[in-house]
């Protein structure tokens, strides 16, 4: 008569989650290779979702900042005419006036102000005519890089998706050939564990849990990497038009996103290791040389 197999127990979840960090502390240089995948992998992720955030933004505010910058013009061409009106009347000539704007030379400034022309005039003109400036590149930003974006938009999308896929698809491979070697690194600790009588199941609850915390720091990290490295480059293209209309909500979505797809994509890495692991046998597995 076959003996029934009493009810067996396993370690908490709490117990098993302290056994993977201190797995991790003890491995760190194995960590740092898995965690660096993922890192790698959703910061480029991450990158292009910033992109495109950004390109919507610009493509969506266009219209609306492009009015505002109209309006700002032609309320500063009405300043600078004043203010030429003003130095005229006061008995500067143009031609003085005309090579003082074009090239702020300090010695028609000073002729300008021995003629008894305050300095704070000609300077408030110099500074309308250098905010026009500013408003001209602003407009020249929205009426012909836009456009382009807009044109070129579909294509870069379809391109993306396909640089993204293949990204992944390495991160993933990447993670699961690290797990494999970290499972013969420790087969002997395996095969010990499953002596003292732990299940194929906490096995892989400790191969499981080590890959998420792998997935989730790299991937908080991955994320803020992307978007700083976008921010910085959108940022220096389209400098005031980004920062009125920075997508700070749709930015954020998107990090709880690739936090969500860099953990998923470690634990799935991490599956069929976790399940080699959990089927050793206990025997094979401490005699086994590394």
């Amino acid at each position: 008569m076959e003996k029934k197999i009493e009810k067996q127990l396993s370690l908490p979840f709490k117990n098993a989650f302290q056994m993977s960090l201190r797995n991790f502390k003890i491995r760190f240089g194995r960590a740092i290779i898995v965690t660096m995948s993922i890192l790698l992998g959703i910061a480029f992720f991450m990158s292009i979702m910033a992109s495109n955030i950004f390109t919507i933004a610009l493509i969506e505010t266009g219209p609306t900042t492009l009015e505002q910058e109209l309006i700002k013009e032609k309320e500063i061409n009405e300043l600078i005419n004043e203010n030429l009106k003003g130095l005229l009347a006061k008995g500067i000539k143009e031609e003085d006036l005309r090579v003082f704007v074009e090239k702020g030379e300090k010695e028609k400034l000073n002729e300008i102000i021995e003629k008894g022309v305050k300095k704070k005039e000609p300077k408030r003109l110099i500074a309308n005519i250098k905010e026009r400036k500013q408003i001209k590149k602003k407009i020249k930003i929205l009426t012909e890089d836009i456009p382009k974006l807009i044109e070129n938009l579909p294509e870069l999308k379809v391109r993306q998706k396909w640089l993204i896929s293949l990204s992944l698809l390495v991160c993933t491979v990447g993670i699961i050939n690290s797990m494999l070697m970290a499972v013969t690194e420790r087969s002997r600790e395996i095969g010990t564990m499953k002596c003292l009588g732990a299940l194929d199941r906490f096995v892989m609850e400790l191969f499981l849990l080590e890959a998420m915390i792998h997935g989730i720091g790299g991937s908080i990290l991955g994320g803020i990497l992307g978007i700083l490295i976008m921010s910085v480059i959108y940022i220096g293209q389209y400098k005031q038009i980004i920062l009125t209309n920075f997508p700070l909500l749709q930015l954020l979505k998107y990090i709880g996103i690739s936090i969500l797809l860099g953990t998923g994509l470690a634990i799935i890495g991490a599956l069929y290791p976790a399940i080699v692991s959990a089927r050793m046998e206990p025997a094979e597995a401490i005699r086994r040389e590394v």
